[in-house]
Order: structure tokens, then C-alpha cells, then sequence
């Protein structure tokens, strides 16, 4: 009686979650200049792919896909505030939720098998850290783009 009653709730719990998570995502689809958006996926400079499609950035982000098609290893860079952002674009580009991409960054890096996203603590570091990395890519505000970065279409 007790486990049905612990399964109940789970599933109570669940649903209400994913209701709220489509309730938030249906509220705004405009996006203003500050906010992450699907264009607003940049790589440096240097990285010759310049259209990444949903499946390859979802390998990108699983860290399953660990280099570009000219060898260079891909390294990921984040800015922490910017999470609220950054987990909208997760939920509704990828269908997957934050806290499963995080998961799953934890587990690779434990296991040795690829690095997971590099965090910074400000904005400014984030887009010095995006110019001087080959082969790195991130999201950053439109607004914010420059010279040294390139922005990355996401193709269905």
C-alpha cells in the first residue's frame, strides 16, 4: 500500500513539474537582444563549421560529439548566471531537461571520457575565453557578438 501511495505521488510530482515547464516556455516566445535565443550560439573564430544541426548539438552538449570535422577538439564554455537562459534554450531546442544534460556532464567527467562545459563567472571572461580557444563553443547575447566569434546556425 505504501509503495503505490510513494508512486502516486511521484507521478503527481512529475506531471505537475512538466506542466509548469511547458506553462513557462509557452508564456514568452519573443526573445529580447540580451536573451539567449537559437542564433545566439557563437564558436571562435578559428572553427570552420559555421551550421551545427539540432542532433549534432545535442551530441556536442551529451559531450558524445568531442571534435569538429577538422579534428579540433570542441571545448564548451558557459556563463553560470546565465542558466535560466541557457536551461529555456536546453528544454525547447533539445527537449531535454537541464538537470539531465548536468547529470550527464558530472558522470563523463568522472569517467574520464571527455571534459565537461567550462564555467566562468562573468560575461566578460566567457567571450574572452570563447576568442582564444579554438575549437570552443558557447551562447552569449547577440548583442555582445564580436569580431573574434562567429555565430553557429542551428538547422533541423
Amino acid at each position: 500500500m505504501t509503495n503505490n501511495r510513494f508512486l502516486q505521488h511521484t507521478f503527481l510530482f512529475w506531471l505537475f513539474a512538466t506542466l509548469l515547464m511547458m506553462a513557462h516556455a509557452s508564456q514568452s516566445s519573443a526573445y529580447s537582444p540580451d536573451t539567449l535565443s537559437p542564433d545566439t550560439l557563437v564558436a571562435n573564430l578559428n572553427q570552420s563549421e559555421t551550421e551545427v544541426s539540432k542532433q549534432q548539438l545535442s551530441k556536442i552538449l551529451t559531450l558524445k560529439k568531442t571534435r569538429w570535422s577538422n579534428n579540433q577538439r570542441i571545448q564548451i564554455f558557459l556563463y553560470a548566471e546565465d542558466s535560466e537562459a541557457f536551461n529555456e534554450f536546453i528544454v525547447n531546442q533539445l527537449g531535454v531537461f537541464p538537470y539531465q544534460l548536468r547529470r550527464h556532464w558530472k558522470r563523463s567527467g568522472f569517467s574520464g571520457r571527455a571534459s565537461p562545459p567550462v564555467i566562468v563567472d562573468s560575461m566578460d571572461e566567457l567571450i574572452e575565453r570563447l576568442e582564444a580557444t579554438p575549437g570552443a563553443i558557447g551562447f552569449i547575447p547577440q548583442s555582445l557578438m564580436t569580431s573574434e566569434l562567429q555565430r553557429v546556425t542551428i538547422s533541423d
